[in-house]
């Protein structure tokens, strides 16, 4: 059975829009070693893993509630397909053909196997375990390309088999954060992007539970302590805490932020061109940033700054999007992939 046509959820785009503007604050910062820190961190913990959590939260949330139903598994692959790589390899490609040049070789990342990681789009999630040619993308596109392709698996153990799995999960999630086992950083290891996924899963199939007026002061209590005290948690558990109560917050409030139509239409925007955003917008602050050196940087000309790199981003962005759709969007595949 195929899933049916879903109302567009204000929410979603809330969180996507400001996620990826995190993101973008976060990583400029980074570049200047957080000379501009509450760019960069809070008390317990860095932004950028913060919007991090809040994508694996979201992307939970908008694929339980787009797959209400058992999942037509050829229009579900070819769907986030369609909605991730197209414009991965164009964004890719031309970082890819500068870099060769500088490094006079294509194949500056070593044996050429490694580039059918870069193919499937993971290149950025295991240059952990050995180099390879990662460009964009970072690791989290490896590991939500992924997870989405486990989730008709998760989604049926989410509706059969919801409070085991979430107990298995939890304890993983523990232990993870418990040991050394995993090479990767404890961040980065699929167990806490699975956890933060299911979170997202539980919220939006749980709405009612977590709409509770009295329940969002408590949140903001929690969120502002974690914002503004040291309160020495787990690195890992205060900011996927955090990344899942801001979820939750603008998922409450998006009604009231949504309403005026300015904020409407930019939120929109920026949601719609959120994932190109996300493939250059690194590759533009590492160009950016060595033509303005920290110290000839004050706050109002670093604040200029990052509103460069984001414009920069979204025009790169656009140009992106609008290649894709010129390239992988023609009548003939809409006709071809109409009942997909």
């Amino acid at each position: 059975m195929g899933t049916s046509q879903r109302e567009r959820v204000d929410y979603f785009d809330l969180v996507r829009c400001v996620a990826i503007i995190i993101i973008v604050c976060f990583h400029c910062a980074w570049y200047y070693d957080g000379h501009y820190n509450f760019f960069c961190s809070f008390a317990n913990g860095y932004w950028g893993p913060v919007a991090v959590t809040m994508f694996f939260v979201l992307s939970g949330a908008a694929l339980s509630y787009n797959h209400p139903e058992i999942i037509n598994l050829n229009g579900y692959f070819f769907k986030r397909w369609k909605s991730i790589f197209p414009m991965f390899y164009i964004a890719w490609l031309p970082v890819y053909i500068r870099q060769s040049m500088i490094k006079h070789s294509f194949f500056w990342g070593g044996n050429p196997l490694f580039l059918i990681l870069t193919f499937f789009g993971l290149d950025g999630y295991f240059k952990y375990l050995h180099p390879n040619y990662y460009l964009l993308g970072e690791w989290f596109l490896g590991a939500i390309i992924i997870i989405y392709c486990l989730f008709p698996l998760i989604n049926v153990l989410y509706k059969k088999h919801i409070v085991l799995t979430s107990i298995l999960l939890l304890l993983l999630y523990v232990f993870n954060l418990s040991t050394d086992f995993f090479v990767i950083k404890h961040f980065e290891n699929l167990i806490t992007c699975l956890t933060s996924f299911w979170i997202g899963m539980i919220i939006v199939n749980h709405k009612k539970i977590f709409t509770q007026q009295f329940l969002n002061y408590i949140l903001i209590i929690i969120c502002l302590l974690l914002i503004l005290v040291n309160i020495k948690l787990n690195y890992v558990v205060s900011v996927n805490l955090l990344g899942v109560l801001l979820f939750i917050l603008f998922m409450n409030y998006s009604n009231i932020i949504m309403t005026n139509i300015f904020i409407r239409k930019v939120v929109t925007i920026i949601s719609k061109y959120s994932y190109p955003i996300f493939l250059v917008h690194h590759v533009i602050i590492y160009r950016l940033v060595t033509f303005f050196p920290i110290e000839s940087l004050n706050l109002g000309k670093y604040i200029a700054l990052l509103i460069l790199v984001f414009t920069i981003s979204f025009i790169g962005a656009v140009v992106v999007y609008k290649i894709n759709i010129f390239i992988f969007d023609r009548k003939i595949i809409k006709e071809k992939f109409r009942n997909v």
